[in-house]
């Protein structure tokens, strides 16, 4: 490990912690860092005052491919979006994502037609999915309804801070009929200019470096044992013998002095 590797090793351990940093590699292998997309039939029921029509998940069509990359713009215009469903279609899509200190992050959503957002502090080893449907949730941004002509290009933004820890990201989107697109851009600090798929992977590199340097360590500590050890024993037949030699002398200065 070179001085620039090192350095960073021990900043990322400052920063995180032993039992953080054990548990974003123990993470690697699981599905994190990439979104992971599911395609729903979508619903439009009318609320009592017939202003708004708010989309409700059906039956669910497949999954899209997942993604490293945080920021959407997708644009179908009148083409089919999924599956060759145009219509009466929507998407959840989750990320879950590991800050290491406290930040701003920060969005903007443009949609046509409906979509709603919230970010998370979530547990890395709770594997149980949020219902899809979830009325009760708490949304950070949200126009969870087909909005009239007018309002369709209006851009949505917001920040919110947010502490250090493993959080999910959960967007939904949905669309009734006419042209569909979604622009979805997110602003995390600490992963930027890099891609969060390549900070990851930094982190996992680094993880392993630290865990090859401790076996190097502890390699070290294992001869400097033995070597401890043996000048122990060393130094206990050097006294062994030292005591040899002076019983010896004192034996000869009691044979040499005895009367004759």
């Amino acid at each position: 490990m070179n001085a620039q590797s090192f350095g960073r090793a021990i900043l990322l351990l400052g920063i995180l912690g032993p039992a953080s940093l054990a548990a974003l590699a123990d993470d690697a292998a699981s599905p994190a860092f990439e979104w992971q997309l599911d395609w729903y039939e979508m619903r439009f029921a009318n609320t009592a005052e017939l202003t708004e029509r708010i989309p409700e998940f059906r039956k669910c069509l497949g999954t899209g491919e997942p993604s490293h990359v945080l920021q959407m713009c997708w644009h179908w215009w009148d083409r089919a979006v999924f599956e060759g469903v145009d219509d009466n279609i929507g998407f959840r899509a989750t990320y879950r994502i590991y800050l290491s200190y406290p930040q701003t992050v920060s969005v903007t959503i443009r949609a046509d037609d409906a979509f709603r957002f919230r970010m998370t502090p979530r547990d890395p080893t709770d594997t149980a999915a949020p219902e899809a449907d979830d009325a009760d949730g708490s949304w950070d941004l949200t126009r969870w309804y087909e909005p009239i002509p007018e309002h369709v290009d209006e851009v949505f933004q917001f920040a919110k801070e947010l502490e250090a820890g493993w959080h999910l990201i959960e967007l939904q989107y949905a669309e009734a009929g006419g042209e569909a697109y979604i622009e979805f851009d997110i602003h995390i600090p600490e992963y930027e200019p890099i891609s969060v798929w390549e900070h990851a992977q930094g982190i996992q590199e680094t993880t392993e470096e630290l865990e090859q340097t401790g076996a190097g360590l502890a390699a070290e500590v294992r001869a400097l044992e033995s070597r401890v050890a043996l000048l122990e024993a060393t130094i206990a037949g050097l006294q062994a013998e030292l005591m040899r030699l002076y019983e010896e002398e004192h034996s000869w200065q009691l044979t040499e002095h005895q009367p004759g």
